[in-house]
């Protein structure tokens, strides 16, 4: 399980594209990419592909599961 911001770090569109067999998502708006795990840009923007990805990170929050419930500490 994996919890990140939900709005994209350049342009601040929803994510909502996701891809879980290699454990990204994608903005919708300009197809940027990144890593579930550790919020890491792997993919630049379609519109800005010489932006300096490690500068533009998700912010990643830690989960577990509780008791039947999932928590995220934020």
């Amino acid at each position: 399980m994996y919890a990140i911001n939900g709005v994209c770090s350049r342009t601040k569109c929803i994510l909502g594209i996701l891809e879980t067999d290699n454990l990204r998502t994608k903005c919708q708006c300009h197809h940027a990419e990144f890593n579930l795990k550790d919020g890491t840009m792997v993919v630049p923007p379609y519109v800005a592909p010489n932006i300096p990805m490690d500068k533009l990170t998700l912010k990643v929050y830690p989960v577990r599961e509780e008791n039947g419930f999932i928590e995220v500490d934020t």
